[in-house]
């Protein structure tokens, strides 16, 4: 505090950007952001906007050591901008297999029930070794499809083209390993008003999508349909006598699991 260098501009001293380094960019970032918000903010930017392929690398394996989520976490709780700048710095383009036999589309259906989704998102494990960093791959090994392969590029049948919900997009991949993690969401979930706009930064939007796609919606549908098997069961117990402990069994089981919720 005593200090006479300017605080906006501490971020140059930071410990990983100096010649020889082997410190982490993460680490420096957070601590900055308890210092000067501003600072860590900055030097996430200068990262985002290097063109130096060694700082490229070193930010690519710091975001895949076994503690890279927690200070992801860490970071969108302190400096929100800056994390989302990080995030836009590990959004790729995926390895390819074989781009001869199987090749990513450039266009998708993004047809949905009761509207065009915005984006198709998957969860796997397929990655390729590359100077040390796992990449995601499209994989093609043996010649044989994964199934997950067709749920995000569903094919594109003839009478589809020239479709609104047929459309040209890219695949990109986000060089962090198990980032669907309840403490990245709590961090999202407790972004102030002033950072909102990082939910438009893809790599944010792309964790969201996932979450919803393949964990959340499928804990509602759940929801619903025990719902319905509840007011189903008041609806028949109303409209007639039931000498039965069936409904009072169902009843009470509704009640015992809200309770449960509402205590937990």
């Amino acid at each position: 505090d005593a200090s006479s260098f300017p605080a906006d501009f501490v971020d140059i001293l930071a410990p990983s950007l100096q010649d020889g380094s082997k410190g982490s960019f993460f680490d420096d970032i957070c601590l900055l952001a308890n210092y000067n918000k501003k600072a860590a903010n900055q030097l996430a930017s200068r990262l985002t906007e290097s063109k130096d392929g060694a700082f490229e690398r070193r930010v690519r394996l710091d975001a895949q050591r076994p503690n890279a989520v927690d200070r992801m976490a860490s970071l969108l709780h302190q400096a929100p901008h800056a994390a989302a700048d990080m995030l836009d710095m590990l959004t790729i383009s995926p390895s390819v297999h074989d781009v001869g036999l199987h090749p990513i589309s450039s266009r998708a259906n993004l047809w949905g029930l009761l509207y065009d989704i915005p984006m198709r998102c998957a969860y796997q494990a397929d990655v390729v070794q590359s100077d040390g960093i796992r990449i995601p791959l499209w994989n093609f090994k043996g010649r044989v499809q994964p199934p997950w392969h067709k749920s995000l590029a569903p094919d594109i049948k003839d009478d589809m083209y020239g479709r609104e919900y047929v459309v040209e997009v890219e695949t990109k991949v986000l060089l962090v390993p198990n980032i669907l993690d309840v403490d990245i969401f709590m961090a999202l979930a407790c972004t102030p008003q002033a950072y909102i706009d990082i939910f438009d930064r893809l790599p944010v939007q792309g964790m969201l999508y996932c979450l919803w796609d393949h964990v959340l919606m499928w804990a509602v549908r759940a929801r619903m349909a025990l719902d319905l098997v509840d007011l189903t069961i008041q609806a028949v117990w109303g409209l007639q006598y039931m000498d039965s402990a069936l409904p009072w069994c169902i009843v009470a089981a509704g009640l015992l699991r809200d309770m449960f919720k509402m205590m937990w």
